[in-house]
């Protein structure tokens, strides 16, 4: 074995070395003309039998490999069984559970790695707490369990602590800008490692900072940096499509069998599905994954009063109240507190659990947050670490209609619209350097802020920005914004809308035991308790808005209120919360803040169109005098005159075409702006028999009420209004 083991070493050094990729390193230490020693990737490999090395060279272009397929024979096989440390590049683990942040945190240099949520951080945290209480790793994130923010005494304590040789810190993604304020200049002595990479690829369009820890990744030398998951999609970004890839594979591949259910009726399927276990199987215990705490709570009502109380929540501190008594009551480990534990998409990864159950994946297409693609269902079993693996698997969904007249989406040309606007940025700016004195340099920013603040849409997306700023703040492509869409294409456009394409995508990991059509009929119960369910969670909202509201008004009070303060509270608020704190945020510069809490306290139920209409109604009254686009709505609309629909829409398009916006298409929507921007009144000509609007003032009373509001004239009359409004 030791012969043929040397041969294989041997063999793959010098099919290297023929095809010289400078992206891969293949070193290899030969003693009496025996291999001894072989290091691929900064990673010395071990001299293990059954596992086996495969390069696979590139079709197309010489001297270039694909991936380096490492290949595990015995299933029992683990990270620190193949590699001393982790290589460098892409790591692809195929599967879940193989111990590549364990081999991170036990290798023996210094190591950074980063975790996509609190959880995940504070999880592999708890695993180097000894029993005495000594910490082997430091966590860097926000308060989480029993532990509170990391002070940066503590951060400077342990990076000079010279009894750890070998430093390990586990760092939430969004708190890395803060740790590396306190790293060396130079990180030739770190290592870094990013976990669960596949996620950033979908929660960064949420998430900005997650972009930046790319950005972050990069500063640390080549040899030094890698990128894990088992489920890597390809990345748009070609830093990250150019690292080399590790591809670890299990020779004995295992499907994992999986029972799918059809259904009009989630809520209902799932209650089904949980009283048939508990029936069949009453001591066993079950997860269901469900990124939707409201439905969670409508399928624990449609259970039998003796299961409700088997029932766990967990979820994120800020869904604790929307859990309510299902929330657990103590701390979250490795082992399931209840028989039916849910988990909301917080412990989606990184969350071990050593118990064996029944696990239910949901996927809603009610809810685009629920949507689950093959590789979350892999990640979400994955959380299954019994050596005998899960009990059973069940995969719950519904397919939605195909949409009409939706675009297509095309990567490549979201990409080189990017690269344009980028391209003008910069002709912009060196403009501005140059012709100073001919150019007004405000005037050129409010074109370069409006440009770089485009926003894209697809089939009912979250609009994305397509550029960002780095971490050194200089303009670059959003790459991770182009991957989440894309993918939210793929779940929203083809996996969920055909009932083969979902089927088809599950085979090439799954042995599909069985495909049912559930047809569990909606029942008049089923209704009440989702009225219900509903009733007491806008209740909490409504309370929690009111508590906010108090809180807010202190703060006006006291002369605290800052727009850092609000940028404080808006990242860590709950959902249902979120959208009352954004919309203050938004506009705090602009109006009256206890105006504003109040008029939104009201409007908390309003949705997002009628916050488009009185954001505008507050930015327009906060254009300068002499503004362009004020001063055009002005000349166009007189008081006391009376405007048809079709000559209100004809002045809005002449209006917004002299203003550089999108053309309006509809008379509707003409009208619908002018309102923000005016008090219409409506009438009818008795000789005609046609509608009219009048023009009473330039103070728009749909949408700021009556009482008129003094609102300071702040900006600029050099600022484009497209860049400030929401007018596209």
């Amino acid at each position: 074995m030791e012969a043929r083991k040397t041969i294989v070493l041997c063999m793959l050094a010098n099919e290297a070395r023929q095809i010289d990729d400078p992206r891969y390193q293949f070193e290899t230490e030969e003693k009496d003309h025996v291999v001894v020693k072989c290091v691929i990737n900064n990673a010395e490999v071990l001299d293990v039998p059954g596992i086996e090395y495969r390069l696979h060279p590139n079709k197309t272009t010489e001297n270039r490999l694909d991936a380096l397929e490492v290949l595990i024979k015995d299933n029992t096989k683990r990270f620190s069984d193949v590699f001393r440390q982790l290589p460098y590049g892409i790591i692809k683990k195929n599967v879940t559970g193989i111990g590549a942040t364990t081999l991170a945190l036990t290798a023996e240099n210094n190591c950074i790695v980063v975790c996509p949520t609190r959880s995940l951080a504070y999880e592999k945290y708890r695993k180097g707490i000894a029993p005495d209480g000594t910490e082997k790793y430091l966590y860097v994130g926000s308060a989480i369990g029993n532990i509170q923010k990391v002070s940066a005494e503590k951060i400077r304590a342990y990076l000079s602590n010279t009894e750890i040789p070998h430093k390990k810190i586990l760092v939430v993604a969004d708190s890395l800008p803060r740790l590396m304020e306190y790293l060396p200049l130079n990180l030739e002595k770190w290592h870094i490692m990013i976990d669960e990479i596949d996620s950033y690829q979908t929660d960064g369009v949420y998430r900005p900072a997650l972009e930046d820890v790319i950005d972050y990744f990069f500063r640390f030398p080549e040899r030094n940096r890698c990128l894990v998951s088992a489920t890597i999609r390809p990345f748009s970004d070609p830093r990250l499509a150019d690292l080399p890839l590790i591809d670890v594979k299990y020779e004995q591949f295992i499907r994992r069998p999986i029972h799918m259910i059809r259904t009009l009726n989630i809520a209902g399927s799932v209650a089904k599905t949980l009283k048939q276990i508990t029936r069949q199987y009453p001591e066993d215990k079950i997860v269901v994954a469900y990124n939707s705490v409201s439905s969670m709570r409508v399928i624990i009502e449609l259970l039998p009063d003796e299961l409700k109380g088997q029932c766990e929540i967990w979820c994120s501190s800020q869904s604790e109240q929307q859990a309510g008594e299902y929330y657990p009551q103590k701390e979250i480990g490795t082992h399931l507190n209840k028989q039916i534990t849910f988990l909301s998409c917080t412990f989606f990864t990184g969350i071990d659990i050593e118990d064996r159950y029944h696990l239910i994946s949901v996927s809603d297409t009610r809810y685009l947050y629920t949507l689950l693609s093959p590789e979350k269902l892999l990640q979400i079993a994955g959380r299954c670490r019994h050596k005998d693996g899960l009990l059973s698997e069940r995969f719950i969904y519904d397919i939605r209609a195909r949409q009409t007249g939706e675009k297509k989406f095309d990567k490549q040309h979201n990409i080189a619209c990017a690269e344009w606007i980028i391209k003008l940025f910069d002709l912009m700016n060196l403009g501005i350097a140059n012709y100073n004195d001919v150019l007004h340099a405000n005037a050129v920013r409010s074109v370069v802020n409006q440009v770089s603040g485009w926003k894209v849409s697809y089939g009912g997306s979250v609009p994305i920005s397509l550029v960002r700023y780095n971490i050194e703040e200089k303009l670059t492509i959003s790459y991770l914004n182009l991957d989440a869409l894309e993918e939210f294409i793929r779940l929203r456009s083809q996996l969920y809308f055909d009932a083969r394409a979902i089927i088809t995508a599950l085979e090439q990991d799954c042995e599909i035991l069985e495909i049912i059509n559930d047809e569990e009929p909606y029942s008049n119960k089923q209704q009440a308790i989702e009225i219900a369910v509903s009733d007491e969670l806008k209740a909490i909202q409504n309370a929690n808005i009111d508590e906010c509201a108090r809180l807010l008004k202190d703060r006006i009070a006291d002369g605290s209120m800052s727009k850092n303060l609000m940028a404080q509270v808006e990242r860590i608020a709950s959902r249902e919360l979120k959208v009352f704190i954004s919309r203050f945020y938004q506009l705090m510069d602009y109006a009256p803040h206890e105006y504003l809490v109040d008029i939104l306290s009201e409007a908390r139920d309003k949705d997002n169109k009628w916050f488009r209409g009185f954001y505008n109604a507050v930015l327009f009254n906060a254009l300068d005098q002499e503004h362009p686009f004020r001063t055009l709505i002005q000349s166009y609309f007189k008081p006391g005159e009376r405007y048809s629909t079709e000559k209100i829409y004809e002045h809005m398009v002449a209006i917004f075409n002299a203003s550089g916006l999108k053309i309006i298409k509809k008379p509707a929507t003409a009208v619908s702006y002018l309102q923000s921007f005016c008090t219409l009144k409506r009438g009818k000509n008795c000789g005609t028999g046609k509608n009219y609007y009048r023009v009473e003032d330039y103070q728009s009373q749909k949408y700021l009420g009556k009482n008129h509001i003094e609102i300071p004239h702040i900006i600029d009359k050099f600022k484009l209004a497209g860049s400030v409004m929401k007018l596209k």
